[in-house]
């Protein structure tokens, strides 16, 4: 949404898109939690010499 959107938008039309927007960040926080759990269960000691992803 540029500026001039957003200025022009009314109340409930920004907030449909806060919630549009935390939909996308969620899914992507979601995948990128799958794909740590799947680098663990590889052995991220041999892919990158640390003990877990946590570092």
């Amino acid at each position: 949404m540029d500026r001039e959107a957003v200025w022009q938008a009314d109340a409930a039309a920004l907030a449909d898109r806060v919630v549009s927007l935390l939909t996308v960040v969620r899914s992507a926080e979601a995948e990128i939690g799958a794909l740590l759990v799947e680098i663990e269960s590889r052995g991220v000691m041999e892919l990158f010499g640390y003990r877990s992803t946590a570092r």
